[in-house]
């Protein structure tokens, strides 16, 4: 595909990415199960109103808890993955400023 005159190999880019950082993606999808199991916990103890992600509130609004959530961190997973497509080398980068949300929200929201 080409992006701005650039040729760009989304599909490589993403098997790339996946296939030469697969800790990172394992920690990515835990640490946005931990995220998301956290957020329902903070949501049920709290108020949705308290949720700091403007979106995850939207979200919850429109939806139910459980949905909205779930929908936040599938968003999460498709920019990952967008982000990744589009340059290798920071794809990996952002896979780890992502992790490190994650796991800086999931502490936020149980602490």
């Amino acid at each position: 595909m080409e992006i701005l005159g650039h040729q760009v190999a989304l599909k490589e880019n993403i098997l790339f990415s996946i296939t030469t950082y697969q800790i990172r993606w394992v920690f990515l999808l835990l640490s946005m199960l931990f995220d998301y199991l956290s957020t329902l916990y903070f949501v049920f103890e709290s108020d949705p109103s308290f949720e700091a992600n403007y979106i995850i509130r939207f979200l919850i609004e429109q939806f139910d808890v459980e949905v909205g959530v779930f929908i936040g961190k599938f968003l999460q997973l498709i920019s990952v993955m967008t982000f990744t497509a589009l340059d290798r080398n920071l794809g990996a980068i952002f896979l780890l400023i992502v992790i490190l949300l994650n796991i800086w929200a999931t502490c936020l929201n149980l602490f």
